[in-house]
Formats: C-alpha cells, sequence, structure tokens
C-alpha cells in the first residue's frame, strides 16, 4: 500500500518476500519507461520506418538495458535511503495499530521523509531523501514528455497523408487506441503518484484503508489492453463473440481491410 502520513511518504506490505517495496519501486520504474520506448517505437514505425532497424538484432539489447538501468537506479535509492528508522515508526505506529491493526514489528516498509529531527530536535529538510524525489520526478517527466511528443509527431504525420476511406477508418481507430494508451498511464500511474510525493510537502495526509494511488496502480494492467480491444472493432467484435453464438464470419474480411 502506498499512502502518506504528516512529512512521510510510505510504501508497506506485511508479507515481505524478496524485499518487495524495493522491488515494486523498480518494476514500476521500469513500466515508465517501456510506455515511453513503446511510443518511440511506434512514432519510427509510422514516419520513420528506416530507423526501425535500431528496435532488430542487438540494438533492442540497448533497450532492454535502458529499461534496466532506469529500475535499478530506483530501486536503489529506495534500497539505500528510503529505509526504516526509528523516526518514521514512531510516525506510522499509531496509523498501523488503528488502521490494520498491526504492530510496527509485522510491518515491512519503506518510507521518504521529507524532513528529519536534528541534535536540537528541530524539524530540517532531509536532503538524500528530497534528491531522490528530483529523481524520480525527473524519469516520470522524460518519460512522459517523450510519450507526448511522439503522440503529436505521430499526430501530425497521420493528418497529412490521404488514404481511402475504408484505411482512414482503421487509421482513427488506431489514433484513438494510441490516445488511450497515453491518457490511462497518465491518470492511472503518473499523476496518482505525482500527487503522493506532493502530499508530504504540505503535511498534508493520505487514508491508507482507502489508498487510491494503490489501486490505481493495480488496475492499469487491466484496463490499458481492455480500452485497446474495445476501441479497435476487430479486437472487439472478436471478444465479443466470445460471450455468443454469433458467427464470426464478419471477423476475417475485417482484418483483411485493416491490413
Amino acid at each position: 500500500i502506498i499512502s502518506t502520513e504528516k512529512y512521510v511518504l510510505f510504501v508497506f506490505t506485511s508479507t515481505n518476500y524478496l524485499e518487495v517495496p524495493p522491488v515494486y519501486g523498480t518494476s514500476y520504474s521500469q513500466a515508465l519507461v517501456l510506455i515511453a520506448v513503446q511510443f518511440i517505437y511506434r512514432c519510427f514505425s509510422i514516419s520513420r520506418r528506416k530507423f526501425l532497424i535500431y528496435f532488430k538484432g542487438r540494438w533492442l539489447f540497448f533497450w532492454y538495458a535502458l529499461v534496466g538501468v532506469f529500475g535499478i537506479n530506483w530501486g536503489l535509492c529506495i534500497f539505500f535511503i528510503a529505509q526504516e528508522n526509528p523516526q518514521v515508526d514512531e510516525i506510522l505506529k499509531p496509523l498501523m495499530a488503528s488502521s490494520f491493526g498491526l504492530n510496527m514489528s509485522d510491518v515491512f516498509y519503506v518510507a521518504a521523509s521529507y524532513e528529519v529531527e536534528d541534535e536540537l530536535k528541530n524539524k530540517v529538510l532531509n536532503w538524500p531523501v528530497i534528491f531522490m524525489i528530483i529523481n524520480f520526478a525527473s524519469i516520470m517527466g522524460l518519460s512522459f514528455a517523450i510519450i507526448v511528443l511522439c503522440f503529436c509527431f505521430i499526430h501530425y504525420k497521420m493528418q497529412r497523408v490521404t488514404h481511402s476511406k475504408v484505411y482512414e477508418a482503421v487509421q482513427q481507430q488506431l489514433f484513438r487506441a494510441l490516445m488511450s494508451q497515453m491518457i490511462i498511464p497518465l491518470v492511472l500511474i503518473y499523476l496518482p503518484i505525482i500527487i503522493v510525493m506532493i502530499l508530504p510537502i504540505f503535511h498534508l495526509e493520505n487514508d491508507a484503508c482507502m489508498s487510491l494511488t494503490s489501486i490505481l496502480i493495480s488496475i492499469y494492467p487491466v484496463l490499458d489492453p481492455f480500452a485497446v480491444i474495445m476501441i479497435i472493432s476487430v479486437y472487439r467484435q472478436g471478444f465479443l463473440n466470445m460471450f455468443t453464438n454469433h458467427p464470426k464470419t464478419n471477423q476475417i474480411s475485417n482484418l483483411e481491410m485493416s491490413t
């Protein structure tokens, strides 16, 4: 569960297999980069097909390595900076007891505490955490900037090519599917994390029991492909035919036209 309490952003679980919180952050970062890489590939496939060679053969290693590097960067930041500590324990202890009936000994968490107490018990900025949050925000910003730029470039190219009505209808469906794959990640995995990064700055609390951030991120892997299935007519018809006894005679012809 991802939530905030006072000036602390934390991720916790009551079952810690394979160091779940750091691995969770690593996979989240990799998902952001993979979405951006996917849009770069689509951009090349529509307007710069000669560049598709950079997605074949040994060049694939570069893209996999890029995804891995960003994931490792995120995971190591969490592992070394966002560790459990007594100050955060005291902040989370009442929340865990009242909301989940858990003792701190039963909880595994990582936490970004934006403030710490100095020797005089004064609150000061926790600079390692601040730099970590800036690092995370930069990765998210770069990833989404690439998505938006590729989307705009694809739209620009599609508007300047004339096709038959059948092909144009197919292209419109593909464009709407592309738009959904830009909007859905923005709503489900970018904005929720940005919001919880901002909340501790103003000491705003989030209800950990109903962590909307955790829910939205969990929905993304299901909703993203389902939206494409519903937008592309061939996929939609095939999906609906799974639940009916109607013949599938139109499916092949539609697929041929779209091809």
